[in-house]
């Protein structure tokens, strides 16, 4: 009945309503629609000035709950925001509260004229989402007016030695807010900086410093943390705490011998000392992928039980089992063994390095691991060109005859053997990248691997701003130690199966020399040396033994 009398027909309304409601109520109910129809034809006619005692009634409302909390919290959470946005851009904090309030403004008017324009289409619902509009942009404007910097600058961790060394790197950065940091606790030793001959001189050097330290200070185990740059880092600590026995964990992390691509490759270097060894074979006969799924391999499997025999055996006689497997599958299996046999026969000839490298470039993993540029996939191609490098120190600092790849899977199965265990992690060293640190502390804390191109990392060079985050995470590793702080570097570093000469980090030269202790152990040159990652090393003559009772 509304709709027929809004669309002019008034009679046939009438006589509707009379049908439902009877005479007098229909009639009752025409005169309510009419008065209704008058007010929508006033309310077509509403100008903004109509709006604003309603509007701006409501922005009060919430301003004063919003001003309540703010005042009980004493956090101004929308500015905050707002300005970190504008940081981010390179505008600054004052230029963020004027384009704030630029922005409010641009978005007050709008709103307002949105308001209109619904109104004037006869929306009436919406006004109030128009209103709130209004409100919100007003609140975000009036937060600039009432902000205020707290900087934290007290330290409650570490000495004031290190401490004050801190200062001193972190004011390199140009893009920082000022502040200096102080604190009450005692002076302290002086931070140690050592440079070593080797990575691996520098690994025994923590492991020795380790133990000389709980020895003199009765110290545990957890009190001390070794921080680096990159997880590839953590192979020749890993070892050295190992051969002195020293339990460890890696933060956040696997040990070195327990990560994925490590044991790939691992799996490669065991099938080629015991092609019948079955874990490894059916660890890496599909990777990287090359055509050979899980039902050819589970049907080599029944076959091999039937028959009493390997699977290796199986596929080097493929012509004689009667399998069913296609002869495309048939063919790369061939082509599987015709690898892994010339894989056996030169790691018999070949010194462990040549033969360990062929087998990663030839089987593929070397560039499945390098193409992948993802973080993830960079990490895991360093710590296979960091398992190539200590074997390259083995070949080259083994007996004669007896640096062969048997010879160092040898010593790495006594190595993951130890992995299995299942001890308490509470009292072990931490190990962990300095990534992982943000947030803990340690009574003794090493640096490692303080060269350049690792820490800062090489990606460092491309722009100022990487720099200085570098720069930012030095500062966190060294401000993780609470007592006493040991930096260390190598002169020399393999790489890419090549040993490189390194130079200092520019972060030591950085630090105030007045809160430095700076030694140089190089150890001279040896007749010979038995490299070995787990059994007891052998000298001749014995020249160099990197025990820094000086740190003490």
């Amino acid at each position: 009945p509304r709709w027929l009398y809004l669309k002019g027909h008034l009679s046939e309304a009438k006589k509707v309503f009379v049908n439902i409601h009877g005479s007098e109520k229909g009639a009752a109910e025409i005169k309510r629609i009419e008065e209704n129809s008058n007010s929508d034809n006033h309310n077509s006619n509403l100008k903004i000035k109509d709006l604003l005692k309603p509007s701006l009634r409501f922005i009060l409302t919430v301003g004063l709950i919003v001003g309540v909390l703010q005042q009980i919290t004493g956090i101004n959470a929308v500015y905050f925001y707002a300005t970190s946005i504008f940081k981010q851009t390179g505008i600054g904090t004052d230029a963020a509260f004027s384009s704030g309030v630029l922005l409010s403004t641009i978005s007050v008017v709008f709103t307002f004229v949105a308001i209109y324009l619904i109104d004037r289409m006869g929306r009436r619902p919406l006004l109030l989402i128009g209103t709130a509009g209004i409100a919100l942009s007003l609140l975000v404007c009036s937060y600039g007016f009432n902000q205020a910097t707290y900087k934290l600058e007290q330290n409650y961790r570490s000495t004031s030695t290190i401490v004050e060394a801190a200062n001193s790197i972190i004011k390199q950065n140009e893009k920082q807010i000022e502040k200096n940091v102080w604190t009450s606790n005692t002076k302290g030793d002086k931070i140690i900086v050592v440079k070593t001959g080797s990575d691996n001189d520098e690994g025994r050097l923590v492991a020795n410093t380790i133990s000389d330290v709980q020895m003199r200070n009765q110290a545990h185990h957890k009190d001390f943390a070794i921080l680096y740059r990159t997880n590839a880092q953590s192979r020749s600590l890993e070892e050295s705490l190992r051969k002195r026995n020293i339990p460890y964990k890696i933060y956040g992390g696997l040990s070195f011998y327990q990560r994925k691509e490590i044991k790939d490759l691992l799996a490669y270097y065991r099938l080629a000392i015991n092609p019948n060894d079955e874990e490894a074979f059916k660890r890496i006969i599909n990777y990287p992928t090359r055509g050979i799924g899980s039902t050819t391999i589970q049907r080599l499997n029944v076959f091999a039980n039937e028959h009493n025999k390997t699977i290796w055996e199986i596929i080097n006689h493929l012509e004689e089992a009667e399998i069913n497997i296609n002869k495309g599958t048939q063919k790369k299996l061939k082509e599987f063994a015709l690898m892994i046999n010339n894989f056996i026969i030169n790691s018999k000839q070949k010194d462990a390095h040549t033969i360990a490298e062929e087998i990663a470039k030839q089987t593929g993993l070397f560039n499945n691991l390098y193409t992948d540029k993802s973080p993830e996939g960079v990490s895991r191609f360093e710590n296979i060109q960091e398992l190539l490098n200590g074997i390259k120190d083995f070949s080259e600092t083994a007996e004669q005859g007896v640096n062969k790849l048997p010879d160092f899977m040898e010593d790495v199965a006594l190595l993951t053997d130890q992995d299995k265990e299942t001890d308490d992690d509470f009292n072990k060293v931490t190990l962990m990248t300095v990534h992982a640190a943000k947030g803990l502390e340690f009574p003794y804390v090493f640096v490692v691997g303080l060269e350049e191109n690792l820490f800062p990392s090489m990606m460092s060079g491309e722009s100022q701003e990487n720099l200085e985050e570098e720069r930012r995470l030095f500062y966190v590793a060294i401000t993780r130690a609470k007592e006493r702080l040991f930096l260390s570097f190598a002169s020399t570093r393999f790489k890419w199966g090549q040993l490189t000469d390194c130079q200092p980090s520019r972060f030591i030269s950085e630090l105030d020399d007045k809160f430095l202790e700076k030694h140089e152990l190089t150890p001279k040159k040896k007749e010979y040396a038995s490299h070995k990652i787990y059994a007891k090393t052998k000298y001749k003559k014995k020249t160099y033994s990197p025990c820094l009772s000086i740190f003490i």
